[in-house]
């Protein structure tokens, strides 16, 4: 989702608040973002999210924050059926 970062669904179906990409801020997207660009997952300014070290930070919206991926049941269920490490799609693996 380009909505709020998170799989299974399109922006366009998508309830939870705008996330931004660039500085993990609400409401409001990485393409309006004033920041300047940093990791998505860390906020890190030396790397882009798909080079990120850090622990992944699940971005299902609980209505109190965000919290890490493998706290979360969500997560953990995407990341079975995620076969591809490049694009993180299903069915198919990198090498293909």
């Amino acid at each position: 989702c380009f909505n709020c970062g998170g799989y299974g669904h399109l922006a366009s179906s998508c309830w939870s608040p705008a996330w931004c990409f660039n500085c993990g801020g609400l409401r409001h997207t990485a393409a309006d973002c004033s920041t300047p660009r940093r990791c998505g997952n860390c906020y890190g300014t030396d790397h882009k999210w798909w080079n990120c070290s850090e622990p992944e930070f699940c971005k299902h919206f609980t209505g109190s924050g965000f919290y890490l991926a493998k706290d979360c049941a969500e997560c953990r269920l995407k990341k079975i059926f995620t076969n591809c490490h490049t694009c993180g799609g299903m069915y198919h693996f990198a090498e293909d």
